[in-house]
């Protein structure tokens, strides 16, 4: 944005002026200390006599992505913690979603059940995620998760059969590649974002990662060491018609 000012000669005060803010404003935003809302930077585009359509929209869609103060997000106690917030913003801009897990069934894959209690705010979030994959266009999901997630699933979560998403299950004998230890999520993401950020969640908090090249490579690899989609669907209905307590 600062190339932008400088190729039409224009001071930051007469900026400032123009879409008019404080003139500190535009310095700490040519900085990256501050964003401005989408109308501002429609403003400054104008001022800057910048109309090619493809650019326009992939810098206000930057602007809009930035804008996201952490105040105007209420999930009534659904999120965790306030790090939750860029998965949601992340999940809600990927049109593909790699998950690896190795001991429970991923959030995204939670099967809805008749006893949801649409005013659990928890309940009601997850479905409202779960929901937001099959818009148009629908996300592109595929899941890797250990077979244990199965015969071990976390709270009430039932094992999914979920329609839209490939899961693939890995099973208990086959061989781990290395670093296969940790559950991480890959979101890809369209121009202009970056081309993948991974998320990993931990005991103090949550990573996010740009270089998703070393998850990209041990995702493909889980995922052809797992059993193919119907295998995986064979197993995950017999785990959905056992007792794992019986089981043991």
């Amino acid at each position: 944005m600062r190339h932008l000012r400088n190729e039409q000669g224009l001071t930051i005060k007469y900026v400032a002026s123009a879409v008019e803010v404080d003139f500190s404003l535009i310095a700490r935003f040519e900085r990256g200390e501050h964003p401005l809302t989408r109308d501002q930077m429609t403003t400054l585009l104008a001022v800057y006599r910048l109309y090619e359509p493809r650019q326009r929209e992939m810098l206000l869609r930057l602007a809009q992505a930035v804008w996201r103060p952490r105040w105007e997000v209420d999930f009534d106690g659904a999120v965790p913690d306030e790090a939750f917030v860029d998965v949601l913003w992340l999940e809600s801009e990927a049109d593909r979603i790699r998950i690896y897990s190795p001991l429970t069934i991923p959030d995204l894959l939670g099967a809805e059940r008749s006893d949801d209690d649409p005013a659990n705010p928890q309940e009601r979030l997850a479905a409202e995620r779960r929901h937001a994959l099959h818009g148009q266009p629908p996300v592109d999901l595929t899941v890797v998760m250990d077979e244990c997630a199965l015969w071990h699933p976390h709270g009430d979560r039932r094992p999914p059969l979920e329609a839209g998403a490939s899961v693939r299950v890995l099973p208990a004998q086959a061989p781990r590649p290395p670093g296969a230890t940790v559950p991480f999520t890959i979101y890809c993401l369209p121009d202009p974002y970056p081309p993948a950020v991974v998320h990993i969640e931990h005991l103090s908090g949550r990573l996010l990662l740009t270089d998703a090249s070393p998850y990209l490579t041990l995702f493909e690899a889980l995922r052809r060491t797992a059993l193919d989609p119907d295998q995986s669907r064979q197993l995950i209905a017999t785990a959905q018609n056992t007792n794992p307590s019986q089981e043991r």
